[in-house]
């Protein structure tokens, strides 16, 4: 080979070699690019995905919590804030004595995931924790705070609100995994339907079937039932067995009660 033949050839090699390099930096430049998802400002939930999975909390605020129920009540939240795995939803709304008109919603948004959820190839774990902590964790922890003020209301809508949170198009059977979060002393009170009324509490016994039922196929149900700081009439202490008969005639997957 001549000299300038192999001059040449190094030439085309150089060349070729030095193609391959921008091509790579091109690759790697536009991988966050192609890679990286798009988000809901308002609520971090992905655009372009299915939602998977929501956890929805309601919270009666018709009565003040005592300072042990509010302890638990944060430790719950946290639970739950710790456990969403990335892109699921976590909302939580309240039953006041207005929810029977209107929404009470105090939170609702994705997770965008922990700084160990980042993907090393394209994300870096500090700023996506930092995303975490800023745009999902302060703002809960503020609900948190608000949700834990006293606070109390002449009526307790809690079948209205659960009608309107269940109705949710964010909550339907769409969405594979749902869990409903109920945190109250359960204890109906409206002027067309009261279970403080003993004198008719053997017919409110009955109603269940012939309210509108909740929609609660394939939803995990688990009911953080308040006590009471008294002793509730006899009849009236038969409540629970009301919501029971509600909610399985209502279709929920799963009832778990625990008591605080």
């Amino acid at each position: 080979m001549t000299p300038k033949a192999r001059k040449h050839k190094q030439t085309l090699l150089g060349l070729a070699l030095l193609g391959v390099g921008i091509l790579i930096v091109l690759v790697v430049a536009l991988i966050p690019h192609f890679l990286s998802k798009a988000y809901a400002p308002q609520t971090l939930c992905l655009l372009e995905a299915p939602l998977q999975a929501h956890v929805l909390i309601l919270v009666d605020r018709t009565d003040p919590l005592t300072p042990l129920q509010s302890v638990i009540f944060r430790k719950l939240l946290l639970r739950e804030r710790d456990a969403l795995p990335p892109h699921a939803k976590l909302s939580v709304f309240t039953v006041t004595d207005t929810t029977g008109v209107m929404e009470d919603q105090r939170f609702s948004m994705c997770s965008p995931g922990h700084g160990d959820d980042a993907n090393l190839l394209y994300e870096n774990p500090r700023q996506v924790q930092q995303f975490f902590e800023q745009r999902f964790e302060e703002p809960l922890d503020q609900v948190i705070i608000d949700l834990t003020e006293a606070q109390v209301a002449p009526q307790s809508p809690i079948y209205q609100s659960l009608l309107k949170v269940l109705r949710r198009p964010d909550f339907t059977r769409k969405t594979p995994q749902r869990r409903l979060i109920l945190l109250s002393d359960l204890m109906e009170h409206t002027d067309a339907f009261s279970h403080y009324n003993t004198s008719k509490f053997e017919v409110m016994l009955t109603l269940p079937p012939f309210l509108a039922p909740l929609d609660l196929d394939q939803v995990d149900l688990e009911v953080y039932y308040r006590e009471f700081p008294f002793k509730l009439p006899e009849k009236a202490q038969k409540h629970r067995i009301f919501w029971e008969e509600l909610f399985r005639a209502s279709g929920a997957a799963r009832q778990r009660w625990l008591t605080f």
